[in-house]
């Protein structure tokens, strides 16, 4: 009898990595943004994180797919449609969005991402549609991004106001992309070749975009700069890509989940102690809000209820 996928130490230790690393990237955007603009930004971390999970799927002996269920051509359209929307889309808006948010509150906002997901699912699949927890937390969620954006009165000729609506235009992105993924599960590519195919493909797209609007050879970069950029591909992309799909493999996708809800804690407490980034009390009461939202729609607290009452 199949048994339902459970967190162990293991898995739990891979969480904890992968929340890290991703509450990092917003620290590691921050230091990058004072010395290369937020095109050139998104571009170097999808290319070096493109090599990097080519390296990881080499020494994994991963080989490129042999299959008849999906032509050449159909799969290479499929991972520049993918690299857009999971990659050069997001990681520009939310690059952006830094020019004017802190890390800790571009965190918060993206992590409304499971939100976009599941009210977008219910229009665009046939088996997740939304249920009554759903509806509340989606609704929870929402309540939570409507205290974030309005705290300062919404203006959108504000700075702020256009920054954060880039954050939350990236997690509805990320949202379409994860909607898009679902039929490369039905190839049964392996998850670092699908990693390493959407990372390649992105960088085919940034790199003459980057290189038209941004000419990055006259840039100059200090030796800090360059160690956000290289640790934004190598590690916030490439080993938290890889760590991230072994975690799914052994514990299943609702308890990778639950990445979305430490990364924002992890990025709140870093971002005070290395930037002297500090939130309002409305911000922690809207990140509450999402937090609760999210909890809501994992179904975790609800069974800890029906569990009790039992």
């Amino acid at each position: 009898m199949n048994t339902a996928p459970q967190m162990d130490g293991k898995n739990w230790l891979m969480l904890l990595a992968v929340s890290i690393i991703w509450a990092g990237s917003f620290l590691l955007t921050e230091i990058a943004l004072r010395d290369v603009p937020p095109l050139s930004i998104m571009t170097a971390r999808v290319t070096i994180g493109a090599l990097g999970l080519y390296a990881m799927m080499r020494a994994a002996g991963v080989c490129l797919p042999n299959s008849r269920d999906v032509a050449p051509h159909v799969l290479v359209l499929a991972f520049l449609l993918l690299g857009l929307v999971n990659n050069v889309v997001p990681f520009s808006l939310i690059v952006w969005g830094q020019t004017h948010l802190s890390a800790s509150l571009a965190s918060i906002l993206n992590a409304t991402m499971p939100l976009f997901t599941i009210f977008l699912a219910h229009f665009f699949t046939s088996d997740e549609k939304l249920t009554f927890n759903k509806l509340v937390g989606i609704l929870a969620g929402l309540a939570g991004v409507m205290v974030i954006v309005g705290n300062d009165g919404i203006d959108f000729a504000s700075g702020t106001t256009l920054g954060k609506l880039a954050i939350l235009g990236a997690a509805c992105s990320y949202a379409i992309a994860a909607l898009i993924a679902r039929r490369f599960a039905r190839w049964q590519l392996h998850p670092l070749f699908v990693a390493f195919g959407q990372s390649a493909a992105a960088a085919c797209i940034a790199v003459p975009l980057s290189a038209y609007i941004d000419m990055p050879w006259q840039l100059t970069v200090t030796p800090q700069g360059w160690a956000a950029l290289v640790a934004l591909g190598l590690v916030c992309s490439s080993l938290a890509y890889a760590l991230y799909f072994r975690l799914i493999a052994n514990a299943g996708a609702t308890n990778a989940s639950l990445v979305t809800l430490l990364i924002p804690p992890f990025a709140i407490v870093s971002g005070a102690l290395l930037l002297g980034e500090r939130l309002s009390e409305v911000q922690i009461g809207g990140m509450a809000l999402i937090l609760l939202g999210l909890l809501i729609t994992d179904g975790r607290i609800m069974k800890i209820l029906r569990t009790r009452q039992a």
